[in-house]
């Protein structure tokens, strides 16, 4: 029991309801044994030193075991490795990481990115797109982004001066220290890091975070104070080690992420907000790629996480992997509610066509138009000679028009060299320059959203050859529900007789709270595999039901048992097992007739067999509910 225990969490999380419904029926054991007073309390110790050993001892040191094989087997790299933090994705073979050396310290011009130190943290991302029409200020879109792109890398650069040229072999060596202040330039758009006093587009409470300027010059609220982690004044940066929070210098928030997703207009990216709580745990964040040519490297390699901290990981990974599957804008889900009664099936299968659920889990890994490096920075910085910024007057409740933008950015062109120390350049985002690369950075809706509408609605008489429509027999689902409410009764039934002080012949007894005993504890199983999900958020599919439909199942075979045998006690002697026997071969031709009246579903239905609610259909006879989409 305890070798099956850890497979059947070792396949999928949802074992770990088996794990309490073994614990509870062994708790039931214990207590029954305790009770039994002609044994030793020592008798008892022994009983439960023995299920604590084989029950829970024995199962952890197997399901860790398999984690092991997993984790030396799964060793190369692949889409998800940024879900994992980046001294994980070292040990990966193929992983940019893997044997990788880095600028082991960081200096301002470096070419970084910057990886969020939560447990599955993605990249800090930019990207051409802006944020729509009442969303805050309709500027550049930052968002966090778990997949390695060219959008995620940025220029770090003092305050108060453009980044110095890394290629450069006479560059001199300016390290970014605990306490600067900073610049955070997005490297194919050229606009920085910017927050300032709009909500959020997610989390309202919170402050919005836009890439803001043009050619690396935006205003006051791009300035942000870098802070190590337990850092002393002085320190300087070191990649990958080091975690790292910035702090706003005016708004006086951090630079987070909130787990919440965006809608499409935001590719459903990570939303990053600036939170006004400097304790927010999702405001650390550390440099993985550090590009500086004159600074020594050092080899991620010797940094490496051993099994236990990787298991550990992997584990927190997929907690919170599993807890953020929600359901995508317009994406197929069904209900709990929904599947002891056979509501409605789940397309398994259509042909060519994906399904909802594979065009959930791909899109995670997917973003069109990734961009291109961006050109070498260039120089000629304004306010180069302040000692200390000044307060943004930036207007951004309002919207300006293109015209607006236009001209706004000749003007500060003009009046650069006349400006006074940090006094403000106010370049908003020129919305129809960037248009056409808006659509062709990330999410271009030509060909997925597309896909996407047609895996989503499949037609069954369309595209592919054939399809799979996966849906419960309704024969014995419909069954099992009856015979689960004639246990109901059973039990009621039962205990009224108990309560009058009923008595009945010791044999039918002795088979009654059998019968009861047996049924209650596969309903509690069924219990156990049922409830839990309507309390669950994250999206639910039809085949989630399945666990729990073993055991209800189960229990229809028992009643049916108790049942027959019930009727056959009820007739004569000679024809007993007749009339047992004949019951038991109904049941069996019942439910192997509706398996091969309902096979098309399963075996895959042709195009030529059309469409189930078409009274001409091969399939017509076997659409008994509207809901069912076959």
């Amino acid at each position: 029991t305890g070798a099956m225990l850890a497979g059947a969490i070792s396949v999928k999380f949802v074992g770990l309801f088996v794990v309490l419904f073994v614990g509870i029926f062994t708790i039931g054991q214990l207590w029954d044994i305790m009770g039994d007073m002609s044994k030793p309390l020592w008798y008892t110790f022994k009983h439960f030193m023995a299920r604590a050993l084989c029950l829970i001892a024995l199962p952890i040191a197997i399901y860790i075991f398999i984690f092991y094989i997993h984790l030396s087997v799964l060793s190369k790299t692949g889409n998800g490795d940024g879900f994992y933090s980046s001294l994980f994705q070292t040990t990966l073979e193929g992983n940019k990481l893997q044997n990788a050396t880095v600028a082991g310290e960081l200096a301002y011009g470096a070419h970084i990115t910057l990886k969020n130190h939560k447990t599955g943290g993605a990249y800090l991302h930019s990207h051409h797109a802006l944020y729509p029409e009442g969303f805050g200020a309709k500027q550049q879109q930052v968002t966090t982004y778990a997949h390695k792109d060219t959008n995620n890398v940025f220029v770090i650069k003092r305050w108060n001066k453009e980044a110095p040229n890394i290629t450069d072999p006479d560059v001199e060596i300016d390290y970014v220290r605990h306490g600067d202040l900073v610049r955070l330039e997005h490297v194919v758009t050229r606009r920085n890091i910017h927050s300032h006093n709009q909500p959020s587009p997610v989390m309202k409470r919170l402050f919005q975070v836009t890439g803001y300027g043009e050619n690396g010059t935006g205003d006051a609220n791009d300035v942000f104070r870098l802070e190590i982690v337990d850092g002393k004044e002085g320190d300087v940066v070191k990649a990958v080690v080091h975690r790292i929070k910035f702090h706003h210098y005016f708004m006086k928030c951090v630079l987070t992420t909130t787990g919440k997703q965006l809608p499409k207009w935001g590719f459903e990216q990570g939303e990053v907000a600036c939170n006004p709580t400097l304790r927010d745990p999702n405001s650390m964040w550390n440099v993985e790629d550090n590009t500086f040519p004159k600074i020594a490297n050092i080899s991620l390699s010797d940094l490496a996480p051993g099994f236990v901290s990787k298991f550990i990981e992997s584990h927190r990974v997929m907690l919170q992997g599993n807890a953020g599957l929600k359901p995508k804008e317009g994406e197929w889900t069904s209900k709990p509610w929904e599947w002891p009664v056979n509501y409605k099936g789940q397309w398994f299968s259509a042909g060519k066509m994906k399904s909802s659920t594979a065009s959930s889990e791909s899109d995670e890994f997917e973003e069109e138009g990734s961009g291109e490096e961006g050109e070498a920075l260039k120089d000629a910085a304004a306010n180069k000679n302040a000692t200390k910024p000044v307060e943004s007057t930036e207007n951004t409740a309002q919207v300006k028009d293109e015209s607006d933008e236009e001209a706004k950015v000749e003007e500060n062109k003009e009046e650069k060299e006349s400006i006074e120390a940090a006094t403000e350049s106010k370049v908003d985002v020129d919305d129809s320059k960037k248009e056409g690369d808006e659509k062709k950075d990330d999410g271009s809706p030509s060909s997925s959203s597309v896909s996407d509408e047609k895996a989503k609605n499949p037609d069954p008489g369309t595209e592919g050859d054939h399809k799979v429509y996966l849906l419960g027999n309704p024969v014995i689902w419909w069954g099992n529900i009856i015979l689960m409410l004639a246990f109901g009764c059973t039990v009621a039934w039962y205990n009224f007789k108990v309560q009058r002080g009923y008595q009945e012949p010791a044999h039918k007894a002795e088979m009654r709270e059998t019968t009861v005993v047996a049924t209650s504890w596969l309903f509690l199983g069924w219990a156990l595999h049922y409830i839990p999900f309507y309390t669950m958020g994250r999206i639910l599919y039809f085949h989630h039901y399945f666990p729990a439909l073993f055991f209800s199942s189960s229990l229809s075979a028992v009643i049916l048992d108790y049942f027959f045998a019930e009727i056959a006690a009820a007739v004569p002697r000679r024809i007993k097992h007749t009339v047992f026997n004949t019951l038991v071969g109904i049941v069996l031709v019942v439910s192997v007739y509706s398996f091969v009246l309902f096979s098309p579903l399963a075996y895959g239905m042709y195009v030529e067999d059309g469409v189930g609610r078409d009274p001409n259909s091969t399939l017509h006879k076997i659409f008994w509910l509207d809901s069912w989409e076959f």
